[in-house]
């Protein structure tokens, strides 16, 4: 996330010298305006459907200042620079995304929220955005539902689906764990374990032959002491066969 930025920031660097208008890197665009209790001029929302804009100088001075500062390792330094940009550009999807990523990693949850809360619609980044402060604030089953939006508007994230497969079981949802599991499959077909775990869940169900083909596919893959479990499924199931 921090190489992105200051990748964006080099780039807008270029694209002000050469007094060009450039896109606003998230597609930002104002639909209306209010003004907030803390004093920054925010939008009641933020489009992430794109038009031509210019870049706000001073926005973009702060904005710099800020995504330096968060490379130094001066996060408080870098909400107030993130804050100034935006009150000079509170359109930006940009600024208001990455303030609202300052605030959470300082565990300020609810102000990274409100900060959050005009951008609409969300893409999956301010969803896992939204789940990671909700995690944060010990709130699971509201995590679970922003990572699932997550995984709706961008389904390669390994992560959020590792995320909801392990709540999912926990919680007992043999279905929804067998949906996540099946995404993880997709997405890193060569993960024995994630095999594995897919031929538990179909044996509970009573999915023997599917149960059988996942533990096959483990074993397949991984055919050791460290993966000795799913070859005991996998004879456990072929002896249950030969038995009916």
């Amino acid at each position: 996330m921090m190489l992105q930025k200051l990748f964006i920031t080099l780039t807008s660097l270029v694209l002000l010298a050469t007094g060009c208008s450039a896109d606003a890197v998230r597609r930002d665009v104002a639909q209306s305006e209010s003004q907030s209790d803390s004093g920054i001029l925010r939008p009641s929302v933020i489009s992430l459907d794109g038009e031509q804009d210019r870049i706000d100088p001073m926005a973009y001075n702060y904005y710099v200042d800020a995504v330096l500062q968060e490379a130094m390792g001066n996060p408080y330094r870098a909400s107030e620079s993130y804050r100034k940009a935006l009150r000079h550009y509170p359109e930006s999807y940009e600024i208001r995304f990455s303030l609202a990523d300052n605030l959470y990693r300082m565990q300020r949850f609810g102000d990274a929220l409100a900060v959050l809360d005009p951008v609409h619609p969300e893409d999956a980044d301010v969803w896992e955005l939204r789940g990671d402060i909700y995690r944060g604030e010990g709130g699971l089953d509201s995590a679970i539902g922003a990572y699932y939006r997550a995984v709706q508007e961008d389904s390669t994230r390994f992560e959020l689906y590792s995320f909801l497969a392990s709540a999912y079981s926990r919680e007992g949802d043999i279905n929804r764990s067998l949906w996540a599991f099946r995404q993880l499959a997709r997405l890193d077909p060569e993960n024995y374990a994630v095999w594995h775990e897919l031929g538990r869940l179909y044996a509970r169900q009573g999915e023997i032959d599917s149960a059988q083909t996942a533990f096959a596919r483990s074993a397949a893959i991984r055919a050791d002491a460290l993966n000795v479990t799913a070859l005991l499924g996998l004879g456990e199931l072929l002896e249950m066969q030969e038995k009916y």
